[in-house]
C-alpha cells in the first residue's frame, strides 16, 4: 500500500452539502442580491420565531426586520461588509416575547457568495448563568462559614469559631476541585439599564420590623441576635432561606426592612430584589454579602436597593451602617 492509497478521499459536493446542512449552527448561503441557495436545519430553528410562516427564499426582507445593521451593511451601503473572508458579527432578538436571541456572522466567502453563520444567544446566557451560579457557591459553601466564624469570634463562642472554620475549609477544598475541572469563564456583562427607585428609608426606632433573608441557619441567628438586642430593639417579623421565600414573606408581611443575601439557592438575591420593590414598595431593602465588589453593590443599588452591607464584620457595624443607611448618609461617613 502507497501512502497515497492511505489518504482520505476527498470532500465532494454532496458530502459539503450534507456536513453543512447537519452542523449544529445555523448557515445560510446567498447571493449579493439576498436569494438564498441554502438554509441548514439549525438556520430554520433558530430563525423560527422571527420567521413564522414565511419561506427563506429572499433574505434581505428577513434582516430588513430581524437585524437593520447587517441588512444595511448588505443592501444600503451603511456599512461594507469588507472584503473575502472579513466577518463582522451582529445581534439580533427573534422573539422579544420569549427573550430569543441570536448572533449573525457576515463572511463574503467569494465574489457573489455570502454566508451567514447564525448563533443560539439564548443558550450562550443560560450557560453563563449556569456558570454565574457555580461561582457564586464560593459564597455560599467558604465565605458564608467564614463570616460567621469571625462573629462567633467576636462574642467570645471558640466552640462555634472551630465548627466553622473546619466546615469553611472542607468546603473550600470541594469548592476548588469543582472549579479545576472546569475551564475558566468571562462574567457575562451586565445590560445597560436605568436604575430602579430606591427603597424608602423609615426612621428605624424601636420597634422597626425586619424581615432576614439568609441561606446561612447561623448567620440568620446572628443577625437576628444583633438587631433585636437593645439598643436598636428592632423585631424580626420574618426568615426566609431563599430569594423566593424572601419575596412571599416580603408581600405578605411589608416589614419596614429587608435584609437581603446576594448568594442564596433557588433564586439569589439581586433576582429577588426587584420582585420584593414591587410586592412591598414601601420597605427598605439593604443588600448582605461576603463579597464587597463594586459591580455588585452597583447592580444592588441600580436595582433599587437602599444600601449594600459588608458581611465580614457584622458584629461591629451592622446595626451602625443600618442607621447611616436609613438617615440616608453616604457611605463611608
Amino acid at each position: 500500500m502507497t501512502a497515497d492509497d492511505r489518504l482520505p478521499a476527498p470532500l465532494t459536493d454532496e458530502d459539503l452539502l450534507q456536513f453543512l446542512y447537519l452542523m449544529p449552527v445555523g448557515v445560510i448561503q446567498c447571493d449579493e442580491d439576498g436569494r438564498v441557495g441554502l438554509v441548514n436545519a439549525a438556520a430554520a430553528r433558530l430563525l423560527a420565531p422571527a420567521l413564522g410562516d414565511a419561506d427563506l427564499h429572499d433574505l434581505y426582507p428577513v434582516l430588513a426586520d430581524l437585524c437593520p445593521d447587517l441588512y444595511a451593511s448588505l443592501v444600503d451601503g451603511g456599512h461594507e461588509l469588507g472584503p473575502i473572508g472579513m466577518t463582522r458579527r451582529f445581534l439580533a432578538t427573534t422573539s422579544v416575547e420569549h427573550d430569543l436571541h441570536v448572533e449573525l456572522s457576515a463572511v463574503r466567502v467569494q465574489p457573489g457568495l455570502i454566508m451567514v453563520v447564525i448563533l443560539d444567544r439564548t443558550l450562550e446566557r443560560q450557560l453563563m448563568e449556569h456558570e454565574r451560579t457555580q461561582l457564586t457557591d464560593l459564597d455560599t459553601a467558604v465565605v458564608q462559614d467564614l463570616v460567621a466564624a469571625e462573629t462567633a469570634l467576636s462574642m467570645g463562642d471558640m466552640d462555634m469559631v472551630r465548627l466553622h472554620v473546619m466546615r469553611s475549609a472542607d468546603a473550600g477544598r470541594a469548592w476548588l476541585g469543582r472549579q479545576l475541572e472546569r475551564l475558566d469563564r468571562e462574567p457575562a456583562q451586565s445590560p445597560t439599564a436605568q436604575p430602579a427607585p430606591r427603597s424608602p428609608q423609615p426612621a428605624g426606632g424601636p420597634g422597626t420590623t425586619v424581615l432576614i433573608a439568609d441561606d446561612s441557619h447561623e448567620l440568620r441567628t446572628i443577625l437576628e441576635i444583633l438587631l433585636t438586642d437593645d439598643p436598636p430593639g428592632w423585631v424580626v417579623t420574618g426568615m426566609a432561606v431563599n430569594g423566593q421565600e424572601a419575596i412571599e414573606q416580603a408581600a405578605a408581611l411589608s416589614p419596614d426592612l429587608v435584609l437581603l443575601d446576594v448568594s442564596m439557592p433557588v433564586m439569589d438575591g439581586l433576582s429577588a430584589l426587584p420582585a420584593i420593590r414591587r410586592d412591598a414598595p414601601q420597605t427598605t431593602v439593604i443588600m448582605v454579602s461576603a463579597f464587597p465588589a463594586s459591580q455588585l453593590r452597583q447592580q444592588a443599588m441600580d436595582a433599587g436597593a437602599a444600601g449594600f452591607i459588608d458581611k465580614t464584620r457584622l458584629a461591629e457595624d451592622l446595626v451602625p451602617a443600618i442607621e447611616r443607611i436609613l438617615r440616608g448618609e453616604p457611605e463611608g461617613s
